[in-house]
């Protein structure tokens, strides 16, 4: 026999321990839940034995009541089978007999005459019985009740009668159409049953009552026979068109408005059947058919069946596909309904003027745009079928106005290889373009798009585009300073000019293999496409923006297969700051290269690129020397892109890099004296004075001495040109109003009012005003300056950029 240790005595006590603290917490929760505080045991002592021992004798297995279900009232998804809801309900027999709940009926029991039910918690609700229904079924949630009625007040006055007017009242039960008096009543009643419903204010028209017949605060007194009840679903509101699901059908797609629809249905009145049709095809929105189906086709899946219950306004005689005999106004009419399926028909128009269904669909999923290049075969009929054109592999431009608007707007929507139809109205058929018939309102056009060439914009100002004679592989194209392995044939009036084969070189760096336009257009290819560059011959430049071909006139064409190119690093995949410094500085270099070819569109281009690499470092000073490095580099970089901005009149993309630099550093001389030039250019010259005065403070130089001069200038011109916009405009309202007021005399100006700054003999002079023209000049001529050193703001543009 094993010896228990100490270890394992006391590992079992804390398990005893353990398991009777979950007893005692299971007991008490349950004594809890069961039991109010005055039932619950006292304690643990004798008084608190005695307590368990009274308890355990009373208490009994609960049994579910048989003859109680889940109630039904307004919002609830269940329903009492026996007709009865709530849980305090009574039956008295005659007038005296009362039944608590546990002693009522079974599901299945039948109601006898003068019976009453009451239908609310509160008893206020009541029903009484005056013929009994047929079977067991009642009404449920959304089915629509037909019922007649008489409604009185307690005084006996009647209010309101369905009986009188000689038409069933029909509702949505449950759906809050009626009182709530009437949605739990009638849920209770059977097809048949004869009740009187009493309903308080609460159940009625509360303290507002509904004047002028029934007051507030009213009681009032229905007499009811429910006749009927449709299970469906309202499918228009009133319950007009009633729909049930006989047969489910495929997915969850249902026809929109203009889709071309197949479908058979049956019709009936009274049992007896009027018409039918197998295999109609139309068109929901525009074919004529009664209301009603269009109503449930729009709410149908493929190979649904369903049954329709329609009011006659829904179903009128002479309307179309499922009209009803026009000898007798049915009351109400029943159809049974197949979706076969349907054909989308898309309104490219947006006002039913070019309808296109789909025959065969095409590959893919691009479609022409404008400006491509797209082949066609069609014909076109009238709506009679007469044939009246017809073209095989027809090529044109997108958008070029050859053939009719309508068929235009309609092939932007097709694939490559499909088979479409296309109903054209006759203003969407302008006369004198391909496919336009005189005289006809309506014109059908079978089209296959065969096949179709993207045709892109390169370079605008460049003319450059670029058709794709066959598609890359994948989604990937060549990136600056990557390598391109390319052939290119260029053909100019029918004769070739040159040839490159399978030619390897780096992208954007200014090795001048092909024209720029041309080079740019490889920039956009994918790995083995093909296309066909079109450049004029006078924009076939090299990067200097020299013609490449000089002897050449008009359109050449250049056949381009892109073979491979080499993978990038892209600028999120460079981990420090060291690998970033080495790829800024070599971006930032070519520009320089591109700055000195006078070239400031690809300057600015790799400026930027090297700027985005650097600009979330920061700024701060540090001893990590990686970070001075980059620190550096970035404001070198600043600088030289703004110059090269400023070349491109992009001054508004200036001013937001050179401010933090300003920030960080206030006496920075190069990007106050380049900020003060965008400045100008935005025409903001209060600000480029400013920047001007403090450069020249810092190092007075010739170049920022015209800038300052020139922003003062312009600044004079625009405050002369606003004087006098505003005299003629205060002339005009005010009119001669002191014209026998002389005019004062203009005073003189005073010595040094100009505020443009000159170069004087004394260099410490602070900068003031200009002297008068004589002497500025006089000045001038004696005491120029030397153009400014390297690195001090002067206006050479070598000296402008930060190597």
């Amino acid at each position: 026999m094993a010896t228990l240790t100490r270890w394992d005595a006391k590992r079992a006590r804390s398990r005893s321990f353990f398991a009777l603290s979950l007893t005692t917490v299971a007991v008490a929760l349950f004594f809890i839940a069961t039991f109010t505080p005055s039932q619950r045991p006292r304690g643990f002592g004798p008084e608190g034995v005695q307590d368990f021992a009274n308890l355990a004798s009373s208490v009994r297995p609960r049994r579910r009541s048989r003859s109680l279900s889940v109630p039904f009232f307004a919002g609830s998804e269940g329903r009492c089978n026996h007709g009865i809801g709530g849980e305090i309900w009574r039956l008295r027999g005659g007038k005296d007999a009362e039944m608590k709940p546990s002693e009522g009926p079974s599901a299945r029991s039948e109601y006898t005459p003068g019976q009453i039910v009451i239908l609310s918690d509160d008893e206020t609700l009541k029903k009484e019985v005056i013929k009994c229904g047929e079977g067991n079924e009642v009404p449920k949630r959304g089915d629509t009740v037909f019922v007649h009625y008489v409604g009185k007040l307690e005084d006996g006055t009647v209010f309101d009668s369905s009986r009188e007017r000689n038409e069933a009242f029909r509702f949505p039960v449950g759906r809050g159409r009626v009182i709530k008096g009437w949605d739990l009543g009638i849920a209770t009643m059977r097809k048949g049953e004869i009740a009187k419903l009493t309903c308080p204010p609460l159940y009625a028209y509360g303290a507002r009552g509904s004047p002028p017949k029934i007051p507030p605060e009213a009681t009032l007194h229905f007499e009811v026979e429910i006749l009927k009840w449709i299970s469906g679903d309202d499918l228009t509101g009133d319950t007009g068109v009633m729909k049930k699901i006989l047969v489910k059908g495929d997915k969850w797609q249902t026809p929109k408005e203009g889709d071309e629809v197949k479908f058979s249905w049956v019709g009936y009145i009274n049992g007896n059947k009027f018409g039918s049709g197998e295999d109609v095809t139309a068109t929901l929105g525009r074919s004529p058919m009664v209301e009603a189906f269009k109503k449930a086709l729009l709410r149908m899946k493929k190979k649904e069946k369903s049954k329709l219950t329609v009011a006659s306004d829904y179903a009128a005689p002479d309307s179309g596909i499922g009209s009803p005999p026009d000898f007798q106004a049915p009351e109400e009419i029943e159809y049974e309904i197949t979706l076969h399926g349907w054909d989308p028909i898309d309104d490219i128009s947006g006002d039913s003027g070019v309808l296109k269904k789909v025959v065969t669909k095409g590959e893919g999923w691009k479609t022409p745009k404008e400006g491509d290049e797209a082949q066609i075969t069609f014909l076109g009929r009238t709506m009679d079928g007469k044939e009246y054109d017809r073209r095989e592999n027809f090529t044109f431009i997108v958008g070029d106005g050859q053939i009719v608007s309508g068929l235009e707007k309609a092939l932007m929507r097709m694939k490559k290889g499909e088979n479409a139809q296309i109903k054209c109205l006759d203003k969407y058929a302008e006369s004198g373009r391909i496919g336009s018939k005189e005289g006809a309102s309506e014109m059908l056009f079978d089209v296959i798009l065969e096949r179709w060439s993207e045709i892109s914009v390169i370079d605008e100002a460049l003319g450059c585009k670029k058709k794709i004679v066959k598609e890359g592989i994948g989604y990937e194209s060549p990136k600056d300073l990557g390598t391109a392995t390319v052939s290119v044939t260029g053909v100019c009036a029918g004769n070739e000019f040159a040839k490159v084969t399978n030619k390897t070189f780096l992208l954007v760096a200014g090795e001048d293999i092909v024209p720029w336009g041309v080079e740019k257009a490889i920039l956009t290819m994918k790995r083995g496409e093909e296309a066909i560059i079109t450049l004029n011959a006078t924009s076939a430049l090299d990067t200097s923006n020299k013609p490449m071909y000089p002897d050449l006139t008009g359109d050449c064409e250049f056949h381009v297969v892109c073979d491979n190119f080499s993978k990038v690093v892209e600028p999120f995949e460079l981990q420090n700051a060291t690998d970033k410094v080495e790829v800024a500085v070599e971006r930032k270099l070519f520009g320089n290269k591109f700055y000195m070819r006078d070239n400031y569109e690809l300057a600015n281009r790799h400026y930027s690129a090297s700027y985005d690499i650097l600009k979330d470092i920061d700024m701060k000073d540090t001893k990590d020397p990686a970070f001075q490095k980059a620190n550096e580099t970035r404001l070198a970089v600043t600088l030289n892109l703004a110059a090269a901005r400023n070349e491109l009149n992009k001054f508004s993309e200036v001013v937001p890099i050179l401010s933090p630099i300003l920030d960080l550093y206030p006496s920075h001389v190069k990007a106050l004296y380049r900020r003060a030039q965008a400045y100008i250019g935005l025409r903001m010259y209060r600000e480029a004075i400013k920047d001007a005065k403090k450069a020249y403070e810092l190092t007075p130089t010739k170049g920022i001495l015209n800038i300052h001069n020139k922003a003062v200038k312009l600044q004079k011109q625009t405050i002369s040109k606003e004087k006098g916009v505003w005299s003629k405009a205060l002339n005009g309202v005010l009119g001669n109003l002191y014209d026998d007021k002389p005019m004062p005399k203009p005073k003189p100006e005073a010595e040094g009012a100009k505020q443009e700054i000159v170069e004087t003999q004394d260099q410490n002079a602070e900068p003031g005003d200009e002297f008068d023209g004589d002497a500025a000049a006089k000045t001038q001529q004696d005491t120029e300056m030397k153009p400014a050193d390297k690195d001090d703001g002067g206006n050479s543009r070598i000296e402008e950029l930060d190597s």
